[in-house]
């Protein structure tokens, strides 16, 4: 099962698949939000 996570990236935030960016967002809580969507849909 893939590991999904925020990090800091230049001036925006980054959500990473397995230390793989996959997303770019310039909101720390939108990039919050879709991981935990993302994690919660991964487990079902």
């Amino acid at each position: 099962m893939p590991k999904y996570e925020v990090k800091d990236v230049v001036c925006d935030y980054g959500v990473f698949e397995d230390d793989k960016l996959i997303l770019i967002l310039n909101s720390r809580s939108n990039a919050q939000t879709y991981c935990r969507y993302i994690n919660n849909r991964s487990r079902t």
